[in-house]
């Protein structure tokens, strides 16, 4: 449309046409050139070699967990070994604990072993003074007596409650058998109800309660009015207690009062009595009795613990 345009305007004569025509050759010509030069440049190629394969790409992913699982083990690692060594630390104490724990129940072994051998010689140089033999006079037993009463404080401790000290204060120890009364028995006779009496102590204080009542009940069976009888019975009572027989543990300690009327163990059984009738619920009860002890006992370890456990049951 622009050369024809061209040509109407301007082609007035043969020069014009000449000329013209001569543009419009050297024109079409250019184009020519440029077409044919745009045709021959090639196209962009993509090198798909240097783009990453799918395989690639899960080997870096893969890569990358690693590192990352690699960290999580190193903190898990670590958290471990500082529990190993706190672990390690409280073996170690724990290791200390348990042998000190052991040298104590030895020791309390062997407290228990030295009191009841003392109450023993106690009761027998009351046996022998009231039979009126010599070598035993009142103020030996006298002093004795106040021996006596300290070794119950803590021969009472072998229940399950330790607070349950002796009550006798400086009262003479007893069977519980009048002295007037009692009967004389041979030297070999006394050696069976004391080995006898031993043999199911000794079950009590390792903690074979159930052969230390049976061991306990045939020695009251067959010694029934034996030197150590009040004794055996209280401990019968003790056992039931610590296995946590409260019912059968006061019928026990009951009969102390009952069989025993002028037995060192009374304020003991009676202390126990009241620990007793707490554990089953029954304070009223157990007030009552602690409260006898206060009065019949006064100035004793029984009824300075028969007042703490009294302050105990109000608090509640």
């Amino acid at each position: 449309m622009i050369f024809s345009e061209l040509l109407r305007r301007r082609c007035n004569g043969p020069a014009h046409w000449f000329r013209h025509i001569a543009l419009i050759a050297v024109l079409g010509g250019a184009y020519a050139m440029i077409n044919t030069a745009a045709a021959r440049e090639p196209a962009p190629v993509i090198d798909a070699a240097a783009q990453p394969t799918s395989g690639e790409l899960a080997a870096r992913l893969e890569k990358i967990e690693r590192r990352l699982d690699n960290q999580s083990m190193v903190e898990v690692l670590t958290r471990l070994d500082r529990l190993q060594q706190e672990l390690q630390t409280i073996n170690g104490q724990m290791e200390v604990l348990n042998h000190e724990m052991d040298n104590i129940k030895k020791r309390q072994k062997d407290l228990y072993v030295d009191i009841d051998r003392r109450i023993s010689q106690v009761e027998q140089k009351t046996s022998n003074l009231a039979k009126g033999q010599p070598g035993t006079s009142p103020t030996m037993v006298g002093s004795a007596s106040t021996g006596a009463g300290a070794g119950g404080a803590s021969s009472s401790a072998m229940g399950s409650d330790p607070s349950a000290s002796s009550a006798s204060g400086t009262s003479l120890p007893s069977t519980g058998v009048p002295l007037a009364t009692a009967s004389v028995v041979s030297p070999q006779t006394k050696q069976l109800q004391r080995e006898a009496y031993d043999r199911a102590f000794n079950l009590l204080k390792d903690g074979r309660y159930e052969l230390a009542i049976a061991s306990f009940k045939a020695y009251l069976e067959t010694y029934p009015t034996a030197d150590y009888a009040d004794n055996a019975q209280y401990w019968l009572g003790e056992a039931n207690y610590a296995q946590r027989r409260y019912d059968v543990a006061l019928q026990e300690f009951n009969k102390v009062l009952d069989n025993y009327p002028k037995s060192s163990k009374r304020a003991d059984a009676m202390l126990k009595m009241g620990f007793s009738y707490q554990e089953l619920g029954k304070s009223a009860d157990a007030e009552a009795v602690l409260s006898n002890i206060v009065s019949m006992f006064p100035d004793t370890t029984a009824a300075r613990l028969a007042k703490q456990r009294i302050q105990d049951i109000k608090r509640r």
